[in-house]
């Protein structure tokens, strides 16, 4: 057998548009720091971060420059904040999850080309040990999508970003127009 694979690559259109279909978020562990300082592993098992309502939760939710303080983005600061929108419903890619994306001012992501979801869900705190995934302190339910964030680190890892060639290359850093070359 033979398969085929193609890289998705954004595009810029003849707007100055920047659309792309990224990874955004994926299953597994991600760690969050607690107020005290120590770390949370929280899991994101599969039937919660590719449950329909999850996914649909994404389609035309704004996209920021990192993330707000308040944490959320809404009607009323909306207008300050918001660079792009997320266009479609998420859609499950082996263990990630992407989502059609437009961000209509490229130029204000500065240096940031990874990719971080903004989402409230419910925390279920009953600690273990998930075959795969390893040790976790929590389990997230019932996630629910707000933003999409812009961000020079993501908690997702580095798989959640942009997809970028060298015909964006204005918006590209010199280390990431190196590490293209």
């Amino acid at each position: 057998q033979r398969y085929d694979y193609s890289q998705i690559q954004a595009k810029i259109d003849d707007d100055g548009f920047l659309h792309d279909s990224p990874v955004v978020g994926r299953v597994g562990i991600q760690e969050y720091r607690n107020a005290a300082g120590s770390i949370r592993r929280e899991l994101r098992l599969p039937e919660e971060v590719f449950k329909a309502d999850a996914l649909e939760s994404m389609r035309g939710k704004p996209i920021t420059v990192d993330h707000t303080k308040s944490g959320r983005v809404t009607a009323k600061d909306a207008t300050k904040t918001t660079v792009g929108t997320m266009l479609s419903a998420g859609r499950q890619d082996g263990d990630t999850v992407r989502t059609d994306i437009v961000i209509h001012a490229p130029q204000a992501m500065g240096d940031r080309r990874q990719l971080s979801l903004g989402y409230s869900c419910k925390l279920d705190d009953t600690p273990g040990e998930h075959p795969i995934y390893g040790r976790y302190d929590a389990i997230q339910r019932d996630i629910t999508i707000n933003h999409l964030s812009v961000v020079p680190s993501a908690r997702a890892g580095a798989i959640a970003r942009l997809n970028l060639d060298g015909n964006e290359e204005e918006f590209l850093t010199p280390q990431e127009q190196h590490t293209m070359t």
